[in-house]
């Protein structure tokens, strides 16, 4: 790419102060975006509107320049992809504007940089909520929705995030702009995700940017409930958790039902024991699991959170604590609070699970080795005793240790987002090789035992053809169609 003339191009469209050529933006945004491999794009540029998208993509499509899409957070287009060391990454952190909340049909239309936090605020004002993804304020919440399909906090109540999505906006490679769902129509109402013919909503979840840009999209919405309660159980071993949780799940006495392993929360209370290792090596298991009975964990946990109206949440709370009792489930205490709806779950949610003996995330994590990686999946409950604890094995062997989130989702528990966490040392080129090489063993183990992967990691990882033949050929013909030019974030899921 001659960075000249995209300067000049580019700079006619958006203004000189939305676009650069500059190394050193450029490598900033690639180290903040793309840690475990990053590589520097050629330019960058920060639309603000749909038409300076349409000219931008016009442009790239004509000059055949790379476009690689990402919002605001950490949970962007192209999830933790690393882009190639040439092209244009295109940062939709600007648009960040709120079109419409609509409190009879029940849905928020929203630009790309638009953040949980941003959205939360302004639901709020109309008593509604949504059943937002697990990433922090700062993260896009529509390309958590649609790009990489994170997973939402009432997930076991409603299913995951792509249930929410009730149509998109995309700008295709040659700049045409389309509308999916009930948007296609005239009256342009975004009600519905679905229109005549084919679920075209549907060929942008999870696809990373690499069939369009998506510029607006529509997030179903919910009224905040009247009452919210909580609990935490302890089990010892993967058996028991797949036993009650899916007893759980099935008999809908959890609308939130998020599991992890001790690892989870040792990051928040103890120091990485560097003293006694070569900073290449897993922790010993015996080390664990003395820091493990120190602070009284338990192997694996579980937080079980119920919404609803005060009548329907007591009378469900009461089934579970019957089952808990008959059971015998280590019970490790519970808030127990009915709370108003002046109160905003999602915090909620997140201060209940950061109790002191549950997850810490990355802030806790980062005294341990620096850096934080997850490896994402869906995979039925039916194989977490094949997935979890010999993918546990599978990252130690590799010098990690590994952290564990387990999600159920949607009613009756169908399915379940199941993560593997690790730590590394961003700044050490020879452990971000050894994250790399271990998430490749991690995809293997999982495709063998059931496991749907739906979010990319690096370039040695592509995952559509690791399915069906034809499947792999289908996906790669409408790449072909949409991008004849293969402009937009190539190299991504293999395409």
């Amino acid at each position: 790419m001659d960075k000249v003339s995209f300067y000049k191009a580019v700079s006619e469209i958006v203004g000189a102060d939305r676009v650069s050529v500059d190394d050193a933006v450029a490598w900033a945004q690639s180290e903040a975006r793309y840690p475990l491999s990053p590589r520097k794009p050629e330019g960058v540029v920060l639309p603000k509107t749909v038409d300076e998208v349409v000219e931008i993509l016009k442009y790239a499509n004509r000059e055949k320049v790379p476009i690689y899409t990402v919002a605001a957070g950490d949970a962007d287009y192209g999830g933790s992809v690393p882009i190639a060391e040439e092209g244009i990454l295109m940062d939709f952190s600007q648009m960040n504007k709120i079109w419409e909340v609509n409190e009879t049909d029940l849905y928020a239309l929203i630009e790309p940089g638009v953040t949980i936090g941003q959205l939360q605020k302004e639901l709020a004002k109309h008593d509604l909520m949504v059943a937002i993804p697990s990433a922090p304020h700062t993260t896009s919440i529509l390309m958590n929705y649609v790009s990489t399909q994170g997973i939402g906090c009432w997930s076991a109540r409603h299913g995951g995030n792509e249930t929410y999505v009730r149509g998109v906006e995309v700008v295709l490679p040659n700049g045409d702009v389309i509308r999916t769902g009930s948007a296609a129509f005239f009256h342009k109402i975004w009600h519905h995700r679905n229109n005549l013919g084919a679920d075209l909503t549907g060929l942008f979840l999870g696809s990373h940017g690499c069939f369009g840009v998506v510029t607006k999209g529509a997030i179903g919405v919910i009224p905040k409930p009247e009452a919210y309660d909580t609990m935490f159980l302890d089990f010892d071993n993967m058996q028991e958790c797949f036993k009650h949780i899916n007893y759980i799940a099935k008999h809908e006495l959890g609308d939130y039902i998020s599991g992890q392993n001790y690892m989870m929360s040792l990051g928040g209370m103890e120091r990485y024991p560097y003293d006694k290792l070569d900073g290449r090596t897993a922790c010993p298991i015996e080390i664990l699991e003395e820091m493990r009975k120190k602070h009284g964990l338990a192997p694996y946990w579980f937080h079980i959170s119920l919404i609803g109206s005060e009548k329907v949440l007591r009378a469900r709370r009461e089934e579970l604590d019957e089952y808990i009792k008959r059971e015998k489930i280590k019970m490790k205490g519970g808030l127990g609070m009915e709370i108003t709806d002046k109160t905003d779950l999602w915090a909620y949610v997140r201060e209940a699970q950061g109790f002191g003996w549950t997850t810490g995330f990355a802030s806790r994590v980062a005294q341990w080795r620096g850096g934080r990686m997850t490896f994402h999946q869906y995979a039925p409950m039916s194989k977490w005793i094949d997935l979890v604890d010999p993918g546990v094995e599978i990252l130690r062997r590799h010098g990690l240790e590994c952290g564990i989130t387990l999600k159920c989702v949607g009613p009756y528990g169908y399915s379940s987002q199941l993560r593997f966490v690790t730590w590394y040392n961003e700044a050490d080129p020879a452990e971000r090789k050894m994250v790399r090489d271990a998430f490749r063993d991690i995809a293997e183990h999982s495709i063998r035992n059931g496991g749907t992967i739906f979010r990319h990691l690096h370039p040695d990882m592509d995952f559509v053809f690791s399915m069906e033949p034809e499947f792999a050929k289908f996906v790669r013909r409408i790449k072909k169609f949409l991008d004849p030019n293969r402009i937009m974030n190539p190299g991504v899921i293999g395409l």
